[in-house]
């Protein structure tokens, strides 16, 4: 496991059954000062946004919820569209991470009063169910679980596929 500390935030890479998981902590409005919003409002075309996969981890991550006597998270389309874009970020450089993560906050912030915000994100490759590898991984790390089991009330899911390697994030929120 490895930890480091970027500006403020704690993030944590671990490599949980062969594919690898970035977990955000939480942050409040007070705890950021967004740097830049300057970011890619759309998935870029040579990229597949994996929608039905989407759909499965949100509901993976309900049904999750649900085991642990937690209220499901409802779906929302603007956290879905940042998270997309920083998967498509992430598709296109090759690697995890949580770069932009203050941008896609103060994006979601113009829409949406929260109170905190978290982030999850994942890729793999060669398995038949990416989706449900993505969900299992973040459930066997604790740092990933935190933010699913978290107090949180909506949520969205970006999936993009490059190549047979699918990218992840997960954006968790709670509402105001």
């Amino acid at each position: 496991m490895k930890l480091s500390l970027i500006p403020g935030i704690l993030s944590i890479l671990a490599a949980v059954a062969g594919i690898s998981v970035i977990a955000q902590a939480m942050v409040s409005p007070k705890s950021y000062i967004a740097k830049s919003t300057s970011l890619p409002n759309e998935v870029p075309k040579n990229l597949i946004a994996a929608s039905s996969i989407e759909q499965s981890v949100h509901s993976q991550i309900n049904q999750y919820r649900q085991s642990q006597n937690l209220p499901p998270l409802a779906f929302d389309q603007t956290i879905t569209e940042q998270a997309r874009v920083h998967s498509a970020a992430m598709a296109n450089s090759g690697r995890i991470s949580h770069n932009g993560f203050d941008g896609r906050v103060a994006i979601i912030g113009k829409t949406i009063a929260y109170s905190s915000v978290a982030e999850n994100v994942a890729s793999n490759k060669g398995y038949e169910n990416p989706d449900n590898t993505a969900v299992q991984g973040w459930i066997k790390s604790p740092s990933h679980q935190r933010n699913m089991v978290g107090n949180f009330n909506l949520t969205g899911v970006g999936v993009v596929e490059r190549g047979g390697s699918y990218y992840f994030t997960q954006i968790f929120v709670l509402k105001r």
